[in-house]
This record gives structure tokens, sequence and C-alpha cells, in this order.
């Protein structure tokens, strides 16, 4: 699976990810959690088969055990299931085009909505990345939405 030129990157990956947490548990006596920041461009969904399948993601404290990103090309539902069947973290933001033009309630629909679509997966961190240009006010109805309906029971 993968363009076979660019497995070096996963392997790559693998060691790093390897190396940063053995030195955790060895110095620090933790386990790490580390991530990626994610693009979720157009191949993201086979390449994190390709990071798996050799290392780059794993489970916490052995490697990096998944990221975050904004939206993107890839289907975020297909996405969200394959991390949480992999037990490996995972997280995304609403549209940008929302967060900075929408109206206060656009802004808690859509976090709404992604927080109750992946309620089921507890590794999944529902969020919200500001753009340069949001207004103090969208990121005041960001918070609040993630504060309201964030929190799973």
């Amino acid at each position: 699976m993968g363009n076979d030129k660019n497995i070096w990157i996963a392997d790559h990956f693998r060691i790093v990810g390897e190396t940063i947490c053995q030195y955790s548990k060895d110095k620090l006596n933790k386990e790490l959690s580390m991530g990626y920041g994610y693009a979720y461009l157009g191949k993201a969904q086979e390449w994190f088969e390709v990071m798996y399948e050799h290392g780059g993601l794993g489970p916490i404290g052995k490697t990096f055990n998944g990221g975050t990103g904004g939206s993107g090309a890839v289907d975020l539902d297909y996405a969200a299931d394959w991390h949480h069947d992999h037990e490996l973290y995972m997280s995304y933001t609403i549209d940008d085009h929302i967060i900075e033009f929408g109206s206060p309630s656009e802004i808690e629909e859509a976090i709404k909505t992604q927080v109750m679509r992946h309620k089921n997966k507890p590794k999944f961190g529902p969020s919200f990345k500001p753009t340069y240009w949001t207004t103090a006010e969208n990121i005041d109805i960001g918070v609040a939405a993630l504060k309201k309906y964030g929190r799973y029971e």
C-alpha cells in the first residue's frame, strides 16, 4: 500500500516516535502521548494506513498515537472511525468559513454536530481552530459551544 518511494518517510517517523517515547520512559518515567498535525489532504487516509503498518502511528507510549487538523479533503467520519478502530486519538476543526464568518447559531450548531457525531469515540477530541481573522466574539461562541456540548456522559 502507498507509494514505495515514500515508505522511508513512514519508517523515519517510526524511528523518531519510538526514540522520543523511549527517552520519555527512561528519563522522565512517563508514557508520552504524541500527535501529528494532520492536513487531511486527499490521500491522507491511505497514508494513515501506511504509517500504522510501518509503526509511525501506534499505541500511546510507543510512537505517535494520533493527530489533529483542520477540515480537509478526506472523509472525516471515515477517518474518525479508522482512528477509533485502531485506538488512536483524532481531532479536527469545524469549517474555517463558519468559524470566521458564521453567525452565533451556525458556529454553535457546527460544533454540536461535530461533537454528537463522534461522542461514541472516547479518543476523539472535538475542536475548532480559529483562523487569523476570526473575531473574539466568534472565538467566545466556539469555546462556549465546546463547553456546552463537549462533555460526554
